[in-house]
């Protein structure tokens, strides 16, 4: 693909893995986003006050229909897409990047595109306030899994794996057991201590 300078922002939507509800915030975009949907026949189909949104939207965007039935095609189709970034130097310096999806097999993906200088990251919305609140989760426990938790040992796919559970998790009791699934006995109380503060609003102890 192709980017275009006019554009600040390209979210790349895995429409396979996060379905039409990763579309709400559609009315936030602005003339200097642009949004490719990566779908195929097996999709829902969006209702009309969605289409409506996206028509009366100043975004540009984009459908891309992906026709080979192999699991994960579309995640390949959207690495290989944003990969052609990195070639242009210009761009990638003032390009933010978004990936629209739950799926951590993008997660290697994105740091190795980091580490190169885009600006990339991957949320489960287009919505700011879901976009805001993801970041600043997996901003504070790799920051915590590098710097604050020794038992950890910097390991970027537990890591990721923590970062899901606290995305996802409705209550503190949820995601307590979930972190007695992946520490032991003896490092359950400091991991859970050390990144209480991103959850501290969600109920129960």
């Amino acid at each position: 693909m192709t980017y275009d300078s006019k554009y600040k922002r390209y979210y790349f939507v895995d429409l396979e893995n996060v379905h039409r509800h990763a579309l709400v915030g559609v009315n936030q975009l602005t003339k200097k986003d642009c949004v490719r949907i990566y779908y195929s026949d097996g999709n829902e189909a969006f209702p009309i006050d969605l289409h409506l949104q996206i028509l009366n939207s100043p975004a540009h965007f984009e459908y891309i229909k992906i026709d080979i039935h192999i699991s994960n095609f579309a995640d390949c189709q959207i690495l290989s897409d944003i990969s052609t970034l990195i070639q242009d130097k210009k761009m990638l310096k003032k390009t933010e990047v978004f990936i629209i999806s739950r799926d951590n097999g993008y997660n290697a993906s994105i740091r190795d595109f980091s580490k190169k200088g885009m600006t990339i990251g991957k949320f489960s919305t287009l919505d700011k306030k879901v976009i805001d609140r993801e970041r600043n989760v997996y901003e504070f426990v790799n920051d915590a899994f590098t710097n604050s938790i020794e038992v950890t040992g910097g390991d970027k796919l537990l890591a990721d794996k923590v970062v899901q559970l606290i995305l996802t998790g409705k209550t503190k009791t949820e995601i307590n057991a979930g972190l007695m699934r992946l520490f032991d006995n003896s490092s359950v109380k400091l991991v859970y201590d050390t990144l209480k503060p991103i959850f501290e609003t969600l109920p129960g102890q």
